[in-house]
């Protein structure tokens, strides 16, 4: 694929977005929530490093000025007033509409840190460490394994494996602001990860639930991947072969994505191992709506690629994704068969689709085998 081309299904992306949503980037609806269009922090923040990726690329104003009408909305809405800090717009089990969550929190401090890279605004950046403070604060938990817990609601106040993980890595990027204190926190933490994977180098979703799926294992990995390249670059071979794994059993040679593996234990290998065989052998024509992963999915095994130097993976990625979820109008497909618009699925791949046009730009044309 051309990069000409690339920027082309950006360009479309765009174009419907505007007609979609106009200048609310993140409104639209979700698929845990769609009975109205809502504002979602998430969306915002990924459409905004999406433009980000594209003003490096173009050097086009217009992407930062999208950029910034991004943060400047996540600024005036956070969801509490003492620290900044974001989440879902809906009740989520326990959790009450509007409360925040690590993993929001950490995209948008993503997005806002690579937006002071840009800007040099003193002002982002006393935001982004205002967010670190707080998630240090009021969401690590030391004990014999140090984490982040997902939510301060009961119900999601555990490890999620893959949240815990980002965190970790988008705190990483600050290691020269931090104190000494904090960085061995990171240390703890990173510890607990490395000790909390099953077999083959991979991760579940948390402590009580082994279910192995394409989207996490993929956070589990950046976030590691982040920090490793930040503080500690000796355990590389670890995120090697995760990344090996998730590539050889979540992604077919034509760049289809499968959702998730059988939920295993430690006792139960002879049923992963039946079922990786099955995915070897397997064409793709078998698999149903259920085996394919997400939009998010795509994004996230595309994201993968690029950060691991395997452009050849990240394009037949794009190229499955080309042909079966972009369509005509602009917008892309949930999946292959169920065409339903979600918007911080679109913010996702439009993300992803952008980082692939910037480093593919650059030069950077390597491969990981």
């Amino acid at each position: 694929m051309r990069k000409n081309e690339i920027i082309n299904i950006l360009e479309s992306f765009e174009n419907w977005r505007e007609s979609y949503n106009g200048r609310d980037y993140g409104l639209g609806v979700d698929e845990y929530y769609s009975e109205e269009k809502l504002h979602y922090p998430e969306a915002y923040a990924k459409l905004g490093n999406g433009y980000l990726f594209l003003y490096k690329s173009l050097q086009d104003r217009k992407y930062l000025d999208k950029a910034t009408e991004c943060a400047q909305w996540l600024l005036k809405n956070s969801y509490t007033k003492e620290w900044k800090s974001w989440g879902l717009p809906f009740k989520y089990k326990c959790v009450p509409a509007f409360s925040p969550y690590l993993l929001t929190t950490v995209f948008v401090g993503d997005f806002l840190l690579n937006y002071f890279h840009i800007t040099n605004d003193e002002e982002i950046l006393k935001v982004v460490l205002s967010i670190a403070d707080y998630l240090f604060e009021n969401y690590y938990v030391e004990e014999a394994k140090s984490y982040f817990v997902y939510s301060l609601h009961s119900c999601l106040s555990y490890n999620i494996y893959n949240a815990t993980s980002l965190a970790l890595g988008f705190l990483s990027n600050l290691k020269e602001y931090l104190s000494f204190r904090n960085l061995e926190k990171l240390e703890k933490v990173y510890n607990t990860l490395l000790s909390s994977q099953i077999k083959y180098n991979i991760w579940g979703y948390s402590d009580d639930n082994n279910l192995i799926d394409l989207l996490h294992s993929v956070y589990t990995i950046e976030g590691l991947l982040e920090y490793s390249k930040n503080l500690k670059d000796d355990n590389l071979d670890v995120i090697y072969k995760a990344y090996k794994f998730t590539k050889k059993f979540f992604i077919t040679k034509n760049g289809f994505c499968i959702r998730t593996l059988p939920r295993i234990s430690k006792l139960e290998l002879k049923e992963l191992l039946s079922y990786i065989k099955r995915i070897i052998k397997y064409k793709v024509k078998l698999f149903t709506s259920n085996d394919e992963a997400r939009l998010w999915g795509y994004a996230a095994a595309l994201r993968l690629g690029v950060k691991m130097g395997n452009f050849d993976l990240a394009f037949n990625i794009l190229n499955f994704v080309k042909n079966n979820l972009f369509v005509d109008e602009g917008y892309f497909k949930y999946k292959s068969s169920d065409s339903r618009i979600f918007i911080r699925h679109e913010a996702h791949i439009f993300e992803a689709i952008s980082l692939l046009f910037y480093r593919a730009k650059g030069g950077e044309m390597s491969e990981v085998n």
